[in-house]
Order: structure tokens, then C-alpha cells, then sequence
């Protein structure tokens, strides 16, 4: 069975991060506007926030795919730590994100999500679990989206 994507640790202390990856294709005479990251907030265990501190959106580099070497790769840019989410569907503001992807020449936004703190030493899972694919619920949800807002060139 698929599992939504985990950000945090878990009840033997092993820490998880998450990653996304879009294809990025700049619209001809127009400037991003707006970079928005959809999802949906399944469900919080424990209390990650107070125990990991805070959650980080980061560009990372992925190269050709997900490999091992991603999961410490350096940050080539990051938004603003969160010290919580609400549960339900949510829009991140990546608009710094994909501005410097775009900026630097990117075809893809590589997306990591991590917490300050991988794992606590306590035998207690402390995690946000992020909807990634639809799945049979009442109401169904849909994997996480990139949402990009452009603004024509004016002449």
C-alpha cells in the first residue's frame, strides 16, 4: 500500500525527509509572479514542530534522479522555516524558489522538506504526514502541485 510523504521521525528514531520535482517551463515574454506549493496536510504525529524545530522547503540539486547523496545534498536555496502547519490543503509561497531555479538557467525544481532536527532520541514518532497521490477519502485528495502564476511583459 502507498504511504503519504513523511517529514520527521519516527518511533525507533528514524528520520525522514520528503522530495518533489517539477519540470519548470518559463513562459515566453512573461515574469513569474507567484510560486505556490500545494498540498494536503494529512495528519500530525506527535509533536514535531516542538520537538524538530522547524520545517524547511528547500532547492536542492537532484541531478538526473533521486539518489542517496540527495538526502544531504547542500540547500542551493531556502524559504522561510515554518513552526507549524494546519491540517487540510495548504499553499507554501516558493516564489523565492522558483525565481532562482529560473534565475540560474534550472530545467527542474528539485524540492526537499526537512526538519532543523532529523531525529530525537526518544522512541516517539514526532512527523507530518503530506498527502502525495489521491487516494479512496472522504474528500479525495490530490497529490502535491506546483502552482506557478506568470505576468505578461508590457511593451
Amino acid at each position: 500500500p502507498r504511504v503519504p510523504l513523511r517529514v520527521g521521525d519516527d518511533a525507533v528514531d528514524g528520520s525522514w525527509r520528503s522530495f518533489m520535482s517539477w519540470r519548470l517551463s518559463p513562459r515566453a515574454g512573461a515574469t513569474l509572479e507567484r510560486a505556490n506549493l500545494r498540498l494536503n496536510v494529512r495528519e500530525v504525529v506527535g509533536d514535531p514542530f516542538a520537538t524538530l524545530g522547524l520545517l524547511f522547503i528547500e532547492r536542492i540539486d537532484m541531478g538526473p534522479g533521486l539518489d542517496a547523496a540527495d538526502w544531504s545534498a547542500p540547500a542551493i536555496a531556502t524559504a522561510t522555516g515554518l513552526s507549524e502547519l494546519p491540517l487540510g490543503d495548504i499553499e507554501l509561497d516558493v516564489t523565492t524558489l522558483v525565481a532562482d531555479a529560473l534565475a540560474r538557467g534550472a530545467t527542474r525544481l528539485d524540492i526537499r522538506l526537512r526538519f532543523g532536527v532529523s531525529s530525537v532520541s526518544d522512541d516517539l514518532a514526532s512527523q507530518v504526514r503530506i498527502t502525495s497521490f489521491a487516494i479512496a477519502a472522504d474528500p479525495p485528495t490530490l497529490p502535491p502541485t506546483l502552482g506557478l502564476q506568470w505576468r505578461r511583459g508590457t511593451n
